[in-house]
């Protein structure tokens, strides 16, 4: 068990990402004390984002579990295909780039909720569940039915909400902020706790400059073409700055577990040292 443990830490040990965020007005709002909440909130930040950018429909599943992140990619996705017509149609430069920002956004909500709907894909096979019933929060609705077969059905008003089973709460989180406090904490591994982290830190916030350092000293450094047009010195600096204590701190953390593990750390990388 120790090796596969050691091993997991040292590949994410191995790259380094930083990331230069632009932010439209700033709080000292915190992260939620369980991932539940944090998914809700992650959600309905989404929501209202796509909400705000005239992406409204459908909306069903107002909650922080697989279907309400299920919806919120299907939303983003129809989203998408209109921002680009209305790109094609764009006159002026300014009215382009601000597209592409919307473009580039509701893109990440797409990926990000993809990622989270396999979290929760991933939960649910652990859980094992051998409950007959529905775990969607509806019932009589088959386990494995499509999203938008699903949603047609709810158009219909053929579905009858019932109140979620105990069961199907263990690996998902399609309830309200009230309910969530009645049920345990999700038992998460370590990555998809740094993936919901992530998620909820960066929101809908507007990355400028994003580098990553890998251990073999590969340096790779993306900049938004918007930033590129109208660089701002004290965002670079503020941004190599980060890089620079980063990079020192990441080197500590190494070494200090390279030294923690003596010769395991050849052992999983199947090099001598």
């Amino acid at each position: 068990m120790a090796k596969p443990f050691f091993k997991k830490i040292a590949e994410d040990l191995l790259n380094l990402e930083i990331n230069t965020i632009i932010k439209s007005e700033m709080s000292a709002e915190k992260m939620p004390e369980t991932n539940r909440e944090a998914l809700y909130s992650i959600a309905k930040t989404y929501g209202k984002k796509l909400g705000q950018l005239n992406i409204r429909e459908p909306i069903h599943w107002a909650f922080g579990g697989i279907r309400s992140f299920e919806e919120l990619k299907e939303r983003a996705k129809s989203g998408n295909k209109v921002l680009k017509g209305q790109l094609e149609k764009a006159n002026t430069e300014a009215e382009k780039d601000e597209i592409r920002r919307e473009i580039y956004l509701v893109e990440r909500i797409f990926t990000q909720s993809e990622r989270i709907v396999k979290l929760f894909e991933r939960l649910k096979e652990e859980a094992s569940n051998n409950s007959k019933k529905s775990e969607t929060g509806y019932s009589d609705i088959p386990e494995n039915i499509a999203t938008e077969e699903l949603m047609e059905l709810m158009k219909k008003g053929t579905l009858k909400r019932r109140e979620p089973h105990t069961a199907s709460q263990r690996w998902n989180n399609d309830i309200n902020i009230n309910q969530m406090k009645k049920y345990k904490d999700f038992d998460l591994a370590p990555e998809d706790i740094t993936l919901i982290r992530k998620v909820w830190e960066i929101g809908i916030d507007r990355i400028v400059l994003q580098t990553f350092v890998q251990i073999d000293g590969d340096v790779t450094t993306r900049i938004s073409e918007i930033f590129s047009k109208n660089p701002n010195k004290m965002v670079l600096k503020i941004h190599n700055d980060s890089i620079s204590t980063s990079t020192a701190y990441w080197a500590n953390i190494f070494k200090a577990f390279v030294e923690l593990t003596g010769d395991t750390i050849a052992a999983i990388f199947g090099k001598k040292r």
